[in-house]
C-alpha cells in the first residue's frame, strides 16, 4: 500500500455500530385516560412490585430512556419534551418543540445532541437535551406528499445512521395513505441526509414496500429492525416489514396483515436468548377488538394467538432482556400491565398489574444501547472519506484520512457481512492518502457480491472509523 494524493469530493458513508447494554431491572409505564397523564413503574422480577403516579404528564404522550434519563414526549397540544429523574422523578429539564409541532419521538444521540420528529410540520429539530437549546433543523420537505408534510413518526439509531419513519399521509382526504412510505436516512455526525439510491434524481430514502409505518422501530437479535406498516385502516393491505441497515434496504415482508387477520397497532421481537426468535403483534380487526398474537421469524410463517381482547383495548408491547413480552392492557374493569413468556406465550401475570390510569406505553431502563458511532469516533484520530468507485465490480479506491499531523502506523481491514476480515494492511501514514483494494481476499481470490465494511484504526490512538463498499456481481478487475 503506497501513499497516493487525494482524490476529489468522495461520498461520506457511516455504517454499523456495535454497542452495548446493561441489564434492565425496571419498566416505566405511561398511563394515560387522554384527560390526564401520569408515569408509574413496575420492577422487572417478581412479584413485579408497581408504583404508580409517579409523574403527571401531558395527556398525549410516548416515552423513551437514554443516557440514564426518561424522556416523555409529549404530543398534540403539549408540543413539549419532558426529562424525568428516573429515582426522584422531578422534572430534570423541559422544552418546546414549536408550536403545533406535535413531536412524535426522540432519538438522543450524546447528553449534548439529538434529534426530534414533528408530525404537523416538515423539519426535524435537532436539540441539546443537556440545556433545551435549539441546535438547527433537517427539512425533511422533500419526502412530503402534496400536502407538504411527510407525517415523520418514529426514529431508531444503528451507528452513525439514524432512521426515520415518513408515513405520508394525505391530510386532505382523512390522513389516507398516499401511494408510498418511507425511511429517511441521517448521517448522525454531518446532520445530512444520506442519499440511499444515488441513481434516482433528488435525495432518496429507503422505500418500504407497506404503507403507513405505525410502530416504532423494533431490533431483532441478528441487528435488523422491524416496521409495522398498518396501510388503510380496516383494509388487511400492510405487514410487518424487516429493514437492513447496513444495505439500507426494506425488501421483505417477514407477515401481512392478511395473515394476522387485521391492522397491525405495534410489534417486538423476542431476544432469542431463551428458545427461538417470535415477534409479537397487536392488531385489530374489523370490529375493533385487539388481540396479542406471535409469529415465527424463521420458515413457513406460523401466526399464534396469546391473547384476545374485547374492544380497542392492548396498545405496547414490549420484550425484555428476559425474554418477557409485556402488553398495556386497556380494559376499563381491569387495567394494567401483562407479562408473557416469549417462548411459550403462557402469561406469567396471574392478573393485569395495575398503574393507576390506563396503560399506554412501555420503556425499560438500560434499553438504549450506548452506541459507538462509526466514522469518526468523538477523539478518534482517523477519518474515513469515502469510496469511488461504490457500488463498484473493479477496483474500490478507499480514502482514509488521518485526524493528526504526525505519523503513525495505520490498520485496516475490509471486512465482510458475516464479520470475517476479507483484507487487511498495516502501513506508516501521515495525511491524505487513498489505498486501493483490487477486489480480491488475502489469497487472491475474488470476494463475492455483497456489503463489505472498511475498519480504519491508528495504532496507540482512539477511535475506529468505518465505511460501507458494495460490491456487485464480479466482473473484469
Amino acid at each position: 500500500m503506497k501513499p497516493r494524493s487525494l482524490l476529489g469530493a468522495l461520498v461520506l458513508l457511516l455504517a454499523a455500530a456495535h454497542a452495548a447494554s446493561a441489564a434492565q431491572s425496571r419498566a416505566f409505564v405511561y398511563t394515560t385516560d387522554f384527560g390526564s397523564g401520569a408515569i408509574s413503574t413496575i420492577e422487572l422480577g417478581p412479584p413485579r412490585t408497581a408504583v404508580n403516579d409517579r409523574a403527571s404528564v401531558c395527556s398525549d404522550a410516548v416515552i423513551r430512556y437514554f443516557f440514564g434519563q426518561l424522556y416523555v414526549i409529549e404530543r398534540f397540544g403539549c408540543d413539549n419534551i419532558r426529562i424525568l429523574d428516573p429515582v426522584t422523578f422531578g422534572v430534570v429539564r423541559q422544552f418546546s418543540t414549536g408550536n403545533g409541532s406535535n413531536p412524535n419521538d426522540i432519538c438522543v444521540i450524546s447528553p449534548t445532541k439529538a434529534y426530534v420528529t414533528r408530525y404537523d410540520k416538515p423539519e426535524l429539530w435537532i436539540m441539546n437535551p443537556s440545556t433545551g437549546g435549539f441546535l438547527g433543523s433537517i427539512s425533511l420537505a422533500p419526502f412530503a406528499d402534496r400536502d407538504g408534510i411527510p407525517e415523520m413518526n418514529r426514529m431508531v439509531r444503528h451507528g452513525g445512521h439514524v432512521f426515520v419513519s415518513c408515513q405520508r399521509l394525505d391530510r386532505d382526504n382523512f390522513f389516507s395513505p398516499t401511494d408510498s412510505s418511507l425511511v429517511v436516512v441521517i448521517d448522525a455526525a454531518t446532520d445530512a441526509i444520506v442519499d440511499v439510491d444515488p441513481i434516482t434524481p433528488g435525495p432518496q430514502g429507503i422505500l418500504l414496500p407497506r404503507t403507513n409505518p405505525t410502530t416504532e422501530f423494533a431490533t431483532t437479535p441478528d441487528g435488523r429492525f422491524l416496521l409495522g406498516c398498518t396501510g388503510s385502516y380496516g383494509v388487511n393491505d400492510g405487514g410487518v416489514v424487516r429493514l437492513d441497515p447496513l444495505t439500507l434496504t426494506a425488501s421483505t415482508v417477514e407477515v401481512t396483515e392478511a395473515q394476522l387477520g387485521g391492522d397491525i397497532n405495534d410489534v417486538a421481537v423476542g431476544t432469542g436468548t431463551t428458545g427461538a426468535v417470535r415477534a409479537f403483534c397487536v392488531v385489530s380487526d374489523a370490529s375493533f377488538n385487539t388481540e396479542l398474537l406471535s409469529y415465527e421469524r424463521t420458515g413457513p410463517v406460523t401466526v399464534k394467538p396469546i391473547y384476545p381482547a374485547i374492544g380497542f383495548v392492548l396498545a405496547d408491547v414490549e420484550v425484555d432482556d428476559r425474554d418477557e413480552v409485556w402488553v398495556c392492557d386497556r380494559t376499563a374493569s381491569a387495567p394494567g400491565v401483562r407479562v408473557y413468556a416469549a417462548t411459550t406465550g403462557v402469561e406469567i401475570t396471574a392478573a393485569p398489574i395495575g398503574t393507576g390510569l390506563p396503560p399506554y406505553d412501555i420503556a425499560f431502563d438500560a434499553t438504549e444501547p450506548v452506541a459507538v458511532p462509526d466514522g469518526p469516533l468523538p477523539g478518534a484520530a482517523v477519518e474515513f472519506l469515502g469510496a469511488f468507485p461504490n457500488p463498484a465490480r473493479g477496483a474500490s479506491l478507499s480514502s482514509i484520512r488521518l485526524r493528526t499531523a504526525g505519523p503513525a502506523r495505520l490498520e485496516v481491514a475490509i471486512v465482510n457481512a458475516a464479520g470475517r476480515t476479507v483484507r487487511a494492511w498495516q502501513s506508516e501514514a501521515n495525511g491524505d492518502f487513498v489505498l486501493t483494494w483490487d477486489g480480491r481476499d488475502a489469497a487472491g481470490r475474488i470476494a463475492p457480491s455483497g456489503v463489505y465494511l472498511v475498519r480504519a484504526s491508528l495504532a496507540g490512538r482512539p477511535g475506529v472509523a468505518t465505511g460501507r463498499l458494495v460490491r456487485l456481481a464480479p466482473g473484469p478487475l
